[in-house]
């Protein structure tokens, strides 16, 4: 990446596997990620990349490069199980401080996020193949 965003300070994650809608998650330099095996850990960093990338400037999310594989719609989007079913849509965001000095790209992003959905999913799937 030749533009990293400064002052990354939370993570928004909603309706993506196990994160149904855990709100910002805050940032500091040093964030540790502890879990057992199965419980989102690598799924946080695909989403730390993914905003990290967004809010840089790359237009196209992909959902499968490595070192992360999330899979297509149907594997990313929460699901809830028998009525709740699976989510109508995923966010993955990033919350910027110090707006004058976002980026090195001279970008002035307080909040970058984006909603994912359905109609997104034929997008997704080619991108697995």
């Amino acid at each position: 990446m030749d533009c990293i965003p400064k002052g990354m300070d939370a993570l928004f994650i909603r309706n993506v596997r196990c994160f149904v809608n855990p709100g910002a998650v805050p940032l500091t330099p040093l964030t540790f990620l502890v879990g057992e095996n199965s419980t989102g850990k690598s799924t946080f960093l695909a989403c730390a990349k993914l905003a990290i990338e967004r809010a840089a400037g790359y237009s196209v999310p992909d959902f499968n490069a490595e070192p992360f594989r999330l899979g297509a719609y149907e594997q990313i989007a929460n699901y809830r199980g028998g009525r709740g079913g699976r989510a109508t849509m995923f966010q993955i965001g990033v919350r910027l401080v110090n707006p004058e000095k976002v980026s090195t790209c001279g970008e002035d992003l307080l909040l970058h996020a984006d909603v994912y959905k359905p109609e997104f999913a034929t997008r997704i799937d080619r991108m697995v193949r």
